[in-house]
């Protein structure tokens, strides 16, 4: 496929800013990157969605905005018609690329003005449905699920496989919270140990996939960064239960759903104490070990305030001690992660500071985090939820910032 300037500058958005809003990971050894060498070796479809993505995503001229949209949408309707082809195959020559279109296509969908829920939550059920079809979840480490899988695929392409599925649980919770229905996410509950066996398989990804290039300081990364992944994991599997609360109609089961919630936020925080206590030491020889294990600290506190305040309890209300101390430790870690004059653009920690944001109502945290906040469709939410907030107490409801981030 021979590529336009525009294009051109479209893969280098990829490579670098939009790699960063992925994983914290460098850019050059990402996933992200791993994807973009594989599409025009193998997979003309996942090219175009990744050009439809980064088209979309990437800075543009503001005199002429519509330019790289309008040829990103039209990479995004030819992805997709043959992505439903693909589909269509008792066996496609290659899943891989397959689960990175459903990636990409949320990608892009999230990132378009007016979200449609009913869309998003159809790319998920789609997702489910063709990881079990054709049994690309693994149920044990080191063995497949296809009996010819060992000979047909290596070590490297399944843990790849492996990886981008991890990927999809995290854009199913990153949906959970506006509404979206987490297929994938909601059927792991029910079998831990595929959820188990898929980490597994994805811890050496990136090395397997990169081989001899790989440098051995990014090893020694994946061996660090082990613990505040898996503590991400069960983070990302909780949001999707606190979200799946969220919506539960007022009855006894909700009381009894709710002490389940407290438990397992008290388990998981035990359970990881190492990551808030390196998240938060004065270690200087591992930085990107330190700034993982912040990154997932702020992100359970944020899930904590996420949690108190999902039902009938509105954001900046008057609160309850332990929304008042996951707020003040959310800042705390967060200022680990991103000390003065610098960002984190990963989304996840975004969402972080969001949350943080339209809680408290402190003006000098508020224009810390403001400042801090670099996703353009959170940090334009956040200009209306301020609005809002100064015009009705100080307050908003958790539907009413849904409303606001689906109209942006």
């Amino acid at each position: 496929m021979s590529l336009n300037n525009d294009e051109e500058l479209a893969l280098t958005h990829y490579r670098t800013a939009f790699s960063q809003s992925q994983t914290t990971r460098d850019p050059q050894w990402s996933t992200p990157t791993l994807l973009l060498l594989h599409a025009p070796k193998h997979s003309e479809m996942l090219l175009h969605l990744i050009l439809a993505v980064s088209l979309h995503d990437m800075p543009s001229n503001p005199d002429n905005v519509s330019r790289p949209r309008q040829l990103g949408h039209k990479h995004y309707e030819k992805s997709t018609e043959q992505l439903m082809q693909a589909l269509q195959c008792e066996n496609p020559a290659d899943n891989l690329a397959v689960l990175a279109s459903f990636y990409c296509i949320h990608m892009y969908m999230s990132r378009s003005s007016g979200t449609i829920i009913s869309k998003l939550d159809r790319l998920s059920l789609t997702a489910i449905d063709h990881l079990t079809k054709h049994n690309l979840i693994v149920s044990t480490y080191g063995q497949s699920s296809l009996t010819d899988q060992k000979s047909t695929k290596s070590d490297a392409e399944r843990s790849l496989i492996a990886c981008v599925i991890m990927w999809l649980l995290k854009i199913d919770a990153q949906g959970s919270f506006l509404g979206c229905k987490p297929n994938l996410a909601n059927h792991f509950p029910a079998h831990p140990e595929q959820l188990s066996a898929i980490q597994a398989e994805s811890r050496l990804a990136l090395q397997l996939n990169w081989g001899t290039e790989y440098p051995i300081s990014q090893s020694i990364r994946d061996i660090e960064n082990c613990l505040p992944v898996d503590m991400m994991t069960d983070m990302l599997v909780l949001s999707c239960k606190t979200s799946g609360f969220s919506h539960k109609p007022q009855c006894t089961v909700v009381d009894v759903m709710q002490e389940s919630l407290r438990k397992e936020f008290a388990a998981l925080e035990i359970r990881y104490g190492a990551v808030f206590y390196y998240g938060s030491s004065d270690m200087t020889l591992q930085p990107a070990m330190k700034l993982n294990c912040a990154n997932s600290a702020t992100i359970f506190y944020a899930l904590r305030i996420y949690f108190a305040r999902c039902r009938s309890s509105s954001f900046g209300a008057e609160s309850l001690s332990e929304i008042k101390t996951a707020l003040s430790q959310l800042l705390r870690f967060a200022m680990y992660v991103s000390p003065a004059g610098s960002q984190q653009p990963v989304y996840e920690f975004q969402w972080s500071l969001f949350i943080a944001a339209i809680e408290t109502n402190d003006m000098i945290h508020q224009e810390w985090l403001q400042g801090r906040i670099t996703d353009h469709r959170l940090r334009k939410s956040l200009q209306g939820i301020s609005t809002f907030k100064r015009n009705n107490l100080g307050i908003m409801s958790l539907s009413k910032v849904k409303e606001t981030i689906l109209a942006t």
